[in-house]
């Protein structure tokens, strides 16, 4: 045996690089360690605990900690086989018994009262959406984002032969700006009833039922309206054909919190905006969507985001059918355009206003921007307004002429709980400004919407109703408690909402859009980030047939 023999041999083991991410690839895993889980870390981690004790809902806590590199460490926070779980039986069983004295002293005087009222009207003089504020204080005192929040799921799954284009930042493209100029009418479908001006002197002390809807209204998808196809055939060079609720939803993208995706058609110089047949993000309205502090209760079933959803459309329902008289119409010269022949329905009061924009610049090629609008209902008032007094509004049949009705959309906000400190039974009346104030914090991108949707459709006012429930726990039984009226460009300057800006948007999207080959994409707002993803998705993507065979396999 030889002297180098002898000498320990240290034996090089076989590694292989992931240069595409971070951790062990996939297929070059030991069948020893295949079972293992997982759990994600940052690179200036220290590695090598069993269990950790401090990415639960308390981690960060610790005040000697950094507060900006917990909100950065990659997976912190986050659910996995290696965080510690409480017993909550146990810990609900655990008190700790204060034998301390307590003072029961309070010292009030006139003095600290009007500080506290300063204090109070400066909150609403102040107050700036939680999108512009870059971050918050939860209750524990430390920064937390979004992601603290809400845990969201996506609201679409993304299939294997779906090919990312492009992530767009929207805060980036919410400083863009674009003005466009009044469009024109193509054409008006449907019937209005005029404004019950009898609803506008209900008061909280004597509230209203609100009774349940019994007329219908459709809202067919772009590709099911046959209006749309119709002056897609018979428009030239480029176009955008859209319903107002998608387009409202990319002019407010910046705003809202919950996930959404939108599909795109690109035929030739023509882009048609459509949604899923699936999808509720455009058929129901959020609420609460962006509370800083929205914690659910699992338990709290009629309370879920689901359960109110469902139950703030239905109400918006009812109360535009209640509020409007039956006996008085404005009927344009179009029908409604999606009756069904075989069916016995009472068709509600809408007209559908199709209207059409110049998307382009003075040297830019024309893009024509189609948009199926809403109107809700009309009103009799006398006045020199003259946005709505063209010749496609005049009526065939109408209670009052053209020169004495003008037209609103009607929505609502709602009261769920009816123990807060602001109840509107109590305060409605006399801070019914107040109130409305309450709504833009919790309902923010919402509310922007329907300020974009009316100033599309040309409606000279927005009629809110505000809604309570009669039972704390019963979503079922509601009562009108009041009204406020708004002019759609003053509620949008309530909101901070710059419609050039909001526009700027749409058209930097439009722009993309327009330089790429022919297909079909989706637009898929993050559910965590302010951001969106444009992929290219096959053609049968969202088709039933599709879908069927894919559950089959």
């Amino acid at each position: 045996m030889t002297v180098e023999d002898q000498k320990p041999k240290f034996v090089l083991p076989n590694i292989t690089d992931n240069i595409n991410g971070w951790g062990p690839l996939e297929n070059d895993v030991p069948d020893k360690l295949l079972d293992i889980p997982y759990t994600p870390f940052s690179k200036s981690e220290r590695i090598g605990k069993i269990a950790d004790w401090t990415s639960s809902q308390d981690y960060g806590n610790d005040k000697r900690k950094n507060y900006q590199r917990n909100d950065q460490i990659y997976g912190s926070g986050l659910s996995n086989a290696f965080n510690y779980r409480f017993a909550a039986e146990e810990e609900a069983s655990f008190s700790l018994v204060d034998r301390a004295s307590s003072s029961s002293k309070k010292t009030s005087n006139y003095r600290t009262a009007q500080k506290s009222n300063r204090q109070g009207s400066k909150l609403v003089r102040n107050y700036r959406p939680a999108y512009q504020q870059g971050y918050n204080r939860n209750k524990n005192g430390r920064r937390f984002t979004r992601q603290d929040v809400k845990i969201l799921d996506d609201a679409v799954k993304i299939g294997d032969q779906w090919k990312a284009i492009e992530d767009i930042d929207m805060n980036k493209l919410a400083k863009s700006s674009f003005t466009v100029n009044d469009p024109s009418d193509i054409s008006v479908y449907g019937t209005l009833n005029y404004y019950d001006l009898a609803i506008d002197r209900i008061s909280a002390k004597s509230g209203v039922a609100l009774k349940g809807a019994k007329r219908v209204i459709d809202n067919p998808s772009t590709a099911d309206d046959e209006v749309i196809q119709s002056i897609a055939k018979s428009t030239s060079g480029r176009a955008v054909f859209a319903t107002d609720s998608i387009i409202s939803t990319l002019m407010c993208a910046p705003r809202s919190v919950y996930p959404w995706d939108i599909v795109i058609t690109k035929c030739g110089d023509q882009i048609f905006f459509d949604k899923r047949d699936d999808s509720q993000a455009f058929d129901y309205y959020t609420v609460n969507e962006n509370v800083n502090d929205n914690s659910i209760d699992q338990n709290d079933i009629i309370n879920s985001p689901s359960q109110l959803s469902e139950e703030t459309t239905r109400n918006c329902k009812c109360f535009a059918e209640q509020s409007v008289n039956k006996d008085t119409k404005y009927q344009f010269k179009e029908a409604y355009p999606f009756n069904d022949e075989d069916s016995n329905d009472e068709i509600g009061s809408v007209a559908f206003r199709y209207r059409k924009w110049a998307l382009n610049s003075a040297n830019e090629e024309p893009i024509s921007l189609i948009i199926r609008t809403t109107l809700d209902a009309a009103v009799q008032q006398k006045s020199n307004m003259i946005a709505n007094k063209v010749s496609s509004m005049e009526p065939v049949e109408s209670t009052s002429p053209l020169d004495e009705t003008l037209f609103m959309n009607i929505r609502t906000v709602d009261e769920f709980d009816l123990y807060r400190n602001t109840s509107w039974r109590k305060n409605l009346d006399s801070q019914k400004v107040g109130c409305i104030t309450s709504e833009f914090r919790s309902n923010f991108n919402k509310l922007s919407k329907w300020a974009i949707e009316s100033i599309l459709s040309g409606a000279d006012y927005i009629k809110f109703g505000f809604i309570s429930r009669v039972n704390n726990k019963d979503n079922k039984r509601h009562e009108i408690l009041g009204t406020h009226t708004f002019k759609p460009r003053e509620f949008a300057n309530h909101l901070q909402l710059t419609i050039e800006n909001s526009w700027g948007l749409l058209k930097e999207i439009v722009d993309k859009l327009m330089q790429l080959e022919d297909g079909k994409f989706v637009l898929v707002k993050d559910a965590v980030k302010n951001t969106f993803t444009l992929y290219s998705v096959p053609d049968n993507a969202f088709d039933e047939t599709d879908n069927e065979d894919e559950d089959s396999s």
